[in-house]
């Protein structure tokens, strides 16, 4: 799947990583990259890593809070939010692929299947 979407979004210039914190800025914009960590269940450095690259192509800013001067926050630049479109498009054509595959109904059990499968992993992990 990862493949099937680098390849769907390779114009782009983004990395499927880069493509899911691209997706918390465009649903809260500004974060922190703590803050994304969290959204996104993963490491600060993890999400550190994508930011950079995002920061080195033009597509996320990092400036200092105007509330809290200690806090450094990650925004989106016109180029970032530019790429909202083909991505999303890129995601939506998967999610169709796999409808097609499995069939509407069966695709929703096996997405529901996946995420009662992260959320029990997350709950093991925290023990």
């Amino acid at each position: 799947m990862q493949a099937d979407f680098q390849e769907l979004t390779a114009e782009t210039g983004t990395q499927p990583a880069q493509a899911f914190v691209l997706r918390e800025l465009w649903l809260e914009n500004p974060l922190s990259q703590v803050e994304i960590a969290r959204n996104l269940d993963t490491g600060k450095a993890t999400i550190g890593e994508s930011l950079k690259r995002l920061e080195r192509d033009g597509f996320v800013e990092r400036v200092r809070s105007t509330e809290d001067g200690r806090r450094i926050d990650v925004c989106l630049t016109s180029k970032g939010k530019a790429l909202r479109v083909p991505l999303a498009k890129a995601a939506w054509a998967q999610h169709d692929m796999v409808a097609a595959l499995l069939g509407a109904e069966e695709a929703d059990r096996f997405s529901e299947s996946l995420a009662r499968v992260v959320e029990a992993l997350k709950t093991k992990l925290n023990r």
